[in-house]
């Protein structure tokens, strides 16, 4: 169990995903929703209280969950099966409406980025080196599905539960929940 960071899985926890940061900080886990569950953990350990670059990615050619921390690939994990995690639900951040409140994630959150393909290891490193925080390459602007900057927060504000505006011309819009417990760092 840990608090949830983002995902987009239905009410009902029949398809989507969410990423976890694990109990004291420590691990990030993805986990998976879609006739049935899976849960993956990092084999990299995230260190509570610093600033961490995270890249998780489900490769389903590969059959491989990687994780990358501060731009460094923890050794693969077999995906065990493919999962149909394709839901109308809109995105989240900090919480997921089927947990309600109960695994709301109070740590800082900054540059939120989900992409329609399977990153590599040099993708990955770009982003946490050359990328610095700034919009990602062009090729990779071209498989982004949505990007949360946090950099201002758009409008409409309604407090506690904002809208956040997505970057990426999608319109993938999400929700916050409890915005002052996430703490989303503006620029």
């Amino acid at each position: 169990t840990g608090d949830i960071v983002t995902g987009k899985l239905d009410a009902g926890a029949a398809n989507g995903w969410y990423i976890i940061q694990g109990n004291g900080g420590n691990f990030v886990q993805l986990a998976l929703f879609g006739g049935g569950s899976s849960t993956f953990t990092s084999p990299s350990t995230v260190n509570a209280g610093v600033w961490s670059h995270i890249v998780v990615v489900r490769d389903v050619a590969a059959m491989q969950i990687r994780f990358y921390v501060n731009g460094v690939a923890a050794a693969p994990i077999a995906l065990d099966t493919v999962r149909n995690v394709t839901n109308a639900s809109a995105a989240h951040h900090g919480y997921t409406p089927f947990f309600g409140l109960s695994r709301v994630y109070a740590g800082l959150l900054d540059e939120v980025t989900w992409y329609d393909k399977a990153l590599d290891g040099t993708e990955a490193a770009y982003l946490y080196n050359g990328g610095a925080g700034n919009a990602p390459s062009p090729a990779l602007l071209a498989n982004c599905v949505l990007r949360h900057s946090f950099d201002q927060y758009e409008a409409p504000i309604v407090y506690p539960n904002p809208i956040v505006a997505d970057l990426s011309g999608n319109g993938n819009n999400a929700t916050g929940q409890n915005i002052a417990a996430l703490n989303l760092v503006p620029h």
